[in-house]
């Protein structure tokens, strides 16, 4: 009957790694979550129409791949260049970017890698990195902390008469420094020193610019353990009276149920920059959710004697001067549109076409925007600088500071002042330049 590989190959027999599949098309592409779990595996993506797909699907636009396709990570942390594999990220501490001269890497991570300084490998690990990934060239390396300083913005304009001290500051923040959550406690909040040293200053300067880093942390108690130990409680009183407990009875349960597995319960943590200019009157905070922004502000406001401060507004809004970006094509000065845009109805439909790595300046966006639909995002780049999406709120997200803020940096420099002095000094000029380019400020105070 012949061997296996004969029979296999008389009925054309392919397992799913050979067959015309996603994995092995030159446009699938494995994508990993920012920061994910060693746990979680890759997603895939199909790199030419720009959306999700599996690894084993199929189409009639499958092209065999040459060579294994870059592996990237998600939202602002996806390199444009040749990828390692997350063990290799893992096993140097640190997420590692190879800089690669490849006809992707020219885009100069255009797709939105946030850049902090240059380092180098040992020698033995560059030449290992560099036996397993022909395409790197260069024995440079790119590293990113597991919290970039800045990926996201919300700014407030500070009122002109509030002139407090970095001594008063500091003593303000000391109040309500950060403690973890006691055995039955929920959520703690509070500040934490910025360069992350323990009993460090609670506030730093570095060029006149004001960091602070405020930390929150929540114990995750997932519903159905709660309702299993609700339920066995419920079930011993019963057993016990022969009566079933009453809703008043039921919601004293689930409370000391939530006090029994609270201490068990597994903990996040997640810390948020907040950095004041007081040269501009500027506080900005990054994150992408105005919800938890409105907590920190309201905490900042209540420590922080005099202190008043409103969001900023613009005589036209982000809305209004992104439609008019992309019908017209014609982008404020100092500013491209990249490859990333969301356009929303306003009817009650509420239909959404979004863009991922696609040029827009085609008539089907433009038809969208006539047919009704607004942009709530879009991508930007500032003077080949950063790069950025917009919302329709103002808010700004997916920060990338680009290769060419970073010459002239090295190595040695301290690495958390040079991030500082670097973020802050793109930002000063970046966030005055989009308020003017979208009319001017309203509504300061």
């Amino acid at each position: 009957m012949g061997s296996i590989q004969s029979r296999q190959a008389a009925i054309g027999y392919k397992t799913a790694n050979q067959r015309p599949s996603c994995r092995n098309c030159k446009h699938g592409v494995e994508v990993f979550a920012d920061h994910a779990a060693p746990t979680e595996g890759p997603r895939w993506e199909c790199d030419r129409y720009g959306f999700r797909v599996t690894a084993t699907a199929i189409c009639n636009r499958h092209e065999p791949k040459t060579a294994a396709p870059p592996a990237k990570l998600s939202s602002h942390a996806q390199p444009a260049t040749l990828g390692c594999d997350r063990s290799v990220w893992q096993a140097a501490g640190a997420t590692v970017f190879p800089r690669a001269t490849t006809a992707a890497g020219s885009e100069r991570h255009r797709a939105g890698v946030p850049l902090r300084h240059h380092d180098s490998f040992p020698t033995a690990e560059v030449g290992a990195l560099q036996a397993r990934f022909p395409g790197v060239r260069e024995h440079r390396f790119l590293f990113l902390q597991e919290q970039d300083m800045f990926a996201n913005l919300i700014t407030y304009r500070i009122a002109p008469e509030w002139n407090a001290t970095l001594e008063q500051v500091e003593q303000a923040l000391a109040k309500t420094p950060f403690a973890e959550c006691g055995a039955t406690q929920e959520k703690s909040v509070g500040w934490i020193p910025p360069r992350g040293l323990a009993h460090g200053a609670l506030v730093e300067s570095v060029n006149g610019q004001w960091m602070l880093r405020f930390m929150v942390e929540t114990k995750v108690l997932p519903g159905n353990a709660l309702n299993r130990k609700v339920k066995e409680k419920a079930e011993r009183i019963e057993q016990e009276t022969g009566r079933k407990p009453g809703k008043k009875e039921r919601k004293e349960l689930k409370e000391e149920a939530r006090l029994d597995l609270l201490p068990m319960a597994l903990t996040n943590q997640a810390a948020m920059w907040v950095w004041i200019d007081r040269a501009s009157r500027t506080l900005a905070l990054d994150s992408s959710s105005q919800s938890r922004v409105d907590e920190v502000v309201s905490l900042l406001v209540e420590a922080l004697p005099g202190l008043s401060v409103s969001l900023i507004g613009t005589q036209t809004s982000p809305q209004a001067a992104m439609a008019h970006w992309l019908s017209e094509q014609e982008p404020p000065a100092g500013f491209s549109i990249d490859r990333e845009c969301e356009l929303k109805s306003a009817d009650e439909a509420k239909a959404v076409v979004r863009y991922a790595r696609h040029p827009l300046n085609i008539e089907e966006v433009q038809q969208h925007i006539k047919q009704g639909k607004l942009p709530t995002k879009l991508a930007l780049t500032w003077d080949d600088r950063v790069s950025f999406v917009l919302t329709d709120g103002l808010q700004v997200r997916k920060l990338s500071f680009l290769d060419t803020v970073f010459e002239g940096t090295k190595a040695d420099d301290g690495e958390f002042d040079t991030d500082v002095a670097i973020v802050t000094g793109e930002l000063i000029k970046l966030i005055p330049e989009l308020i003017g380019a979208l009319g001017g400020e309203v509504g300061a105070l």
